[in-house]
């Protein structure tokens, strides 16, 4: 049964000290991780930005889903396939 409400978040997290570790190659398969690993865990990716330090995205979500999990789902993901170290920890605020 498909959920009837979504909550939008805006969510952000920093790389491992703040380290300039995402480059222009790194920004393009980090988007294509985020948005299949959001797909697979039913959390869509609104829009986002991606600079060398830190990742903002606003998604939305059925309430059923802990906004841990999420943010545990994608920096674990992430980190896993392009090997990018994040710091511990996220900003979210609901919209």
């Amino acid at each position: 049964m498909k959920p009837k409400c979504k909550i939008r978040y805006s969510v952000k997290w920093n790389t491992k000290e703040k380290k300039e570790t995402i480059n222009n190659q790194n920004v393009t398969d980090l988007k294509r991780v985020l948005l299949e690993k959001g797909k697979e865990i039913n959390v869509q990716i609104i829009k986002g930005r991606i600079s060398k330090t830190t990742v903002l995205l606003m998604i939305s979500a059925p309430p059923s889903i802990c906004v841990s999990k999420i943010i545990q789902n994608l920096k674990g993901k992430t980190s896993r396939i392009i090997n990018i170290e994040w710091e511990k920890g996220y900003i979210c605020k609901t919209i």
